[in-house]
């Protein structure tokens, strides 16, 4: 093989591998930084997490023994941070905020929005938002996140 060919072909792998290795390192210092920031949220409230999830910009954990939830949500420019304690709510539901769409002969659901929405009994409520269309480019895992923490609340509500 003449040295030019090589070269070449080192070149084309190099420029194939190089964004794809900067992508997976870019997600695995967001995850550590998501992770650390809900684990230090939970620390300054003397929380002990015994559950915990992270998904794109969004960690949520909590202390089954206390009653409390962590939810930190870095995503730029909606940066978030909040402890709930359960016992001022009663109810926890899924929120899927959802498009139907009609193009070309096909019917499609567009998600808009999936998160959490705890209701208080004074007629107020709390989201938690786990992907919003306008600020997230992808849906992945956040409906099933959405599913099993409304499962892990609504159990610890009432317990």
């Amino acid at each position: 093989m003449d040295l030019g060919t090589l070269l070449t072909g080192a070149i084309l792998v190099a420029i194939c591998i190089i964004p794809i290795y900067v992508m997976g390192m870019d997600g695995r210092k967001r995850k550590k930084e998501v992770l650390n920031a809900l684990q230090q949220l939970a620390s300054q409230h003397q929380i002990t997490l015994s559950e915990s999830d992270y998904c794109a910009y969004f960690a949520i954990g909590i202390d089954a023994s206390a009653t409390k939830v962590c939810f930190v949500n870095l995503h730029p420019g909606v940066q978030q941070s909040l402890v709930i304690s359960l016992r001022d709510y009663q109810k926890a539901e899924q929120l899927q905020a959802a498009a139907n769409i009609h193009q070309r002969g096909v019917d499609s659901r567009l998600v808009e929005k999936v998160g959490i929405r705890l209701h208080s009994g004074h007629h107020q409520s709390l989201t938690l938002t786990f992907y919003d269309m306008d600020l997230d480019v992808q849906l992945s895992r956040e409906i099933a996140l959405a599913d099993k923490w409304v499962k892990r609340i609504t159990a610890a509500l009432k317990a």
